[in-house]
């Protein structure tokens, strides 16, 4: 009988523990999250709302740490279409992972719904604020948040200017470099569980992750970030289509004017996306880390491909 209760006891320990890891495989899925977004946004840009929240929501529900454009979205969404009491519901939420009440209010809707009564809205918000940047490292927050100042400082000046400063703005990138890496090195990735997702690029609604990397040459992040970066989209670290564009502007910067994932444009009579390396990878490329499909990119963006037009190489 004690043989048959300790056998019983182990079984119902291995079921929980099998339990245990499906459900921490689940939330650590982040290429399916990416997938149910890529619905998300597919469905809204067909014009189906309802169906478009039920898929957000889905979503959001299915991964431990959502990530807070994806809850500003459907915010957004909610406001204008599934009532108030499921807007502040999804506000509340997107409090507990870090949403700023600045970062929320660069969408123009919710900004319109909630700034001017956010206080009676929400009177919780400043302890839920206090409690997240407890939970973060608020220390190396800062350390990036300087460092992209330091990438700025020779950025903002007319050609002239730039021309002759263009020297000193080489010796301070070496210098940004330097501190990036230390930084990796010693702190690992600047994920945003690690800092929050929250940092704005400017006045508008972009967060700035990839802001430095754009402006680092694209042998030093090749060698350097490209693996670490990968890595944290997997891990849902960093947007996929951050990690894409930063790839595909190194690609382009490099002179080859052909790109791996399609994520840039230019402007010829309309907008084109840049030549691909391998158009018959791309789709396999792209889902690897949890884009959408080339031809729906192509399709929600309103870009068009004809890797024939090369206005460049008549420059």
């Amino acid at each position: 009988m004690k043989i048959m209760r300790n056998c019983f006891l182990i079984l119902c320990m291995s079921v929980m523990l099998l339990f245990s890891c499906c459900s921490s495989s689940q939330n650590s899925n982040y290429k399916l999250y990416y997938n149910r977004i890529n619905s998300a946004e597919f469905k809204l840009f067909e014009g189906d709302t309802l169906q478009s929240i039920a898929e957000y929501e889905n979503a959001i529900e299915s991964i431990q740490r959502p990530f807070l454009k994806d809850l500003r979205k459907l915010i957004a969404l909610k406001i204008t279409s599934a009532g108030d009491d499921d807007a502040d519901k999804t506000m509340r939420l997107a409090f507990k992972y870090g949403a700023s009440k600045k970062y929320l209010c660069c969408d123009s809707t919710i900004r319109n719904k909630y700034q001017e009564k956010w206080v009676e809205y929400f009177p919780e918000y400043r302890k839920q604020r206090a409690k997240f940047l407890a939970s973060i490292d608020t220390v190396y927050r800062k350390q990036i948040i300087e460092l992209i100042h330091d990438d700025q400082k020779y950025r903002s000046f007319c050609k002239s200017d730039f021309e002759k400063i263009d020297s000193v703005r080489k010796a301070n990138d070496y210098v940004v470099l330097s501190k990036l890496k230390n930084l990796i090195q010693e702190k690992g990735y600047f994920g945003y569980s690690v800092i929050g997702e929250d940092l704005l690029w400017g006045n508008n609604k972009n967060n700035f992750s990839e802001v430095i990397f754009c402006h680092m040459e694209p042998d030093t992040n090749k060698v350097y970030f490209y693996d670490v970066l990968k890595q944290a989209v997997m891990e849902g670290e960093l947007y996929p289509s951050k990690y894409a564009n930063i790839v595909d502007y190194d690609c382009i910067k490099s002179g080859k004017f052909e790109q791996l994932y399609g994520t840039t444009v230019f402007n010829y009579e309309g907008l084109y996306a840049f030549p691909l390396i391998n158009l018959e990878q791309v789709d396999s490329l792209r889902a690897e880390i949890g884009l959408n499909s080339w031809e729906e990119y192509l399709t929600m963006s309103g870009t068009k491909y004809n890797d024939t037009i090369r206005p460049w190489e008549n420059m």
